[in-house]
C-alpha cells in the first residue's frame, strides 16, 4: 500500500484506490517456503518466495532493478505497467 501511494507513480487517487484493493486480495501473512536464490537482495527475497509459492502471474515492483536476477522466471512490473496490463473493473 506504501508503494501505491508513491508520487512518483502519478497514479489518480482512483487508481491507487483501485490498485491497493486489488493487491490486497493477493496479500496474506502466510509463511513462505525458503528457496535458494541468488542476486535478489535479501530484504525482498520474501516477494520472490510469495510469487512461486502463489504462483502469481507477476512481481510488482517500483525497483526493478532489485528484481532482474529472477526477470527470465518471474514477469516483473512496476506498479503502473501493472495496471495498465491488468485494468482495474
Amino acid at each position: 500500500e506504501r508503494v501505491v501511494r508513491y508520487d512518483k507513480f502519478n497514479f489518480s487517487a482512483n487508481d491507487k484506490k483501485d490498485a491497493i484493493e486489488v493487491f490486497g486480495k493477493f496479500i496474506s501473512k502466510a509463511h513462505f517456503v525458503q528457496l535458494p536464490i541468488t542476486g535478489v537482495p535479501d530484504d525482498d527475497l520474501k516477494f520472490v518466495h510469495a510469487v512461486l509459492q502463489y504462483d502469481a502471474d507477476c512481481l510488482i515492483t517500483g525497483n526493478t532493478k532489485h528484481f532482474s536476477a529472477v526477470s527470465k522466471v518471474i514477469k516483473v512490473m512496476t506498479p503502473a505497467e501493472f495496471v495498465g496490463f491488468y485494468p482495474v473493473k
